[in-house]
């Protein structure tokens, strides 16, 4: 068959859209005490490990707050709340509509039948006012699990 032969209905269908970024942040909060500290550790490399390996997530789109380098022995200073602000701030900036931004908590939180809270150094993170705080990070489907902060 030669290139005259081909109809109009045989074009070669057109390229995909391009996927987007893939974004994971893990967010841990107050442990309470050695052993939980020890545990939420764990479970937090174990996280950035499995987004990094397993998902093939590039590394420098995995962010761990607190800050720690992975495996690290000490504990470092505690998460707030203005900490995973400013970082969803940063993030939002890099943030295209096709990327998809994957929130992990691992800590302790509360709920009293309406609002919830994630536990962190100082004024906790709620569900409330949400929209005020991640409106520039939503994109239809593509934010798995979006963390709502309060302000202060």
């Amino acid at each position: 068959m030669c290139s005259s032969d081909l109809h109009a209905s045989e074009e070669p269908e057109p390229p995909a859209a391009a996927a987007g970024r893939r974004w994971g942040v893990i967010l841990q909060g107050l442990p309470g005490d050695a052993a939980h500290a020890r545990a939420f550790r764990t479970v937090c490399d174990q996280l950035r490990t499995w987004l990094v390996e397993s998902l093939e997530f590039p590394r420098e789109q995995v962010v761990a707050l607190p800050e720690t380098a992975e495996g690290a022995a000490e504990q470092p200073a505690p998460l707030t709340a203005e900490m995973i602000r400013s970082t969803l701030t940063d993030l939002a900036a890099k943030l295209q509509p096709a990327d998809t931004l994957w929130v992990f908590t691992v800590g302790h939180g509360s709920h009293d039948g309406r609002r919830a809270w994630f536990h962190v150094a100082g004024p906790d993170p709620s569900d409330v006012r949400s929209e005020e705080h991640t409106s520039e990070l939503q994109s239809p489907c593509n934010l798995v699990c979006r963390l709502l902060l309060e302000k202060k």
